[in-house]
């Protein structure tokens, strides 16, 4: 089966290495794997039931023909979610995982860089960035702003749709996924936390902004490349997975605490 699906998983670790944005999705791996062995997306002990079984059966079948037609068309990035259905199909098949962990899994894909694209982002990250500006100025950080860039003496971070802060509301929605089953909580709950989200993918952006012109002015561009592609989703969603287990622990010393 892995060799089935090696091409996804070479692409989305090439685009890993190459594209630090899209690491966002790695975090995922992580959280699908602590779901699965906390056993807190559902339970997997006993007999697989056959509607389990035949949607993994059905997964791996829709796998395998993406990645054909992945492999024809000469489309690497739809080896991706084959590789996703692959691994799920998989672990439904044999009984390893419940169906609901897909609902955190499926953001393992990064976001196409098309769909940041189509959607304005260079716009929204040379927004993100001239108001950042303004921010550090007011300390007297000395950076310019111009079309999608950011200048500092000899030094530019220069942005695109990849910095617009869609990958941080995306991994956002994905670690809101992950709380509402690792709290358990219903779908009308998790629905009404959407906003809070937002404004913490918003909030997330914009402070690592800050912190990128501020690296430039301080002469690190490294630095200020990794605050802007990172540290902008790394922030917010470190801030919720640690809410939710201090929740989670919490509830375990006292049952009877309210969510």
């Amino acid at each position: 089966m892995a060799i089935a699906f090696s091409p996804g998983i070479y692409d989305l670790v090439r685009q890993w290495l190459h594209a630090p944005w899209s690491r966002y999705s790695a975090l995922f791996v992580v959280l699908t794997v602590w779901l699965i062995a906390s056993g807190t997306a559902g339970p997997t002990a006993g007999p697989v039931p056959r509607l389990r079984r035949g949607i993994g059966g059905a997964a791996i079948a829709a796998g395998l023909l993406l990645q054909l037609a992945a492999g024809l068309a000469v489309m690497p990035s739809l080896a991706r979610p084959a590789m996703l259905l692959g691994g799920l199909g998989l672990l439904w098949l044999r009984g390893l995982a419940p169906l609901s962990v897909a609902c955190v899994a499926v953001w393992i894909v990064p976001l196409p860089h098309q769909v940041m694209d189509g959607l304005g982002g260079d716009t929204v990250a040379a927004g993100f960035l001239r108001a950042a500006s303004e921010v550090v100025n007011l300390f007297g950080a000395g950076v310019a702003a111009g079309a999608r860039r950011v200048i500092s003496g000899d030094a530019a971070l220069v942005v695109d749709s990849s910095q617009s802060g869609l990958p941080t509301l995306v991994a956002m929605l994905g670690v809101g996924a992950y709380a509402a089953l690792r709290l358990q909580i219903d779908i009308v709950r998790a629905l009404r936390c959407l906003p809070a989200l937002v404004a913490a993918a918003i909030a997330g952006q914009f402070v690592a902004s800050v912190l990128a012109c501020l690296a430039l002015a301080a002469g690190s561009l490294a630095l200020a490349g990794f605050c802007i592609d990172s540290l902008s989703w790394m922030l917010p969603a470190a801030v919720v997975v640690w809410g939710v287990e201090g929740r989670v622990e919490q509830r375990m010393r006292n049952p009877d605490a309210s969510t």
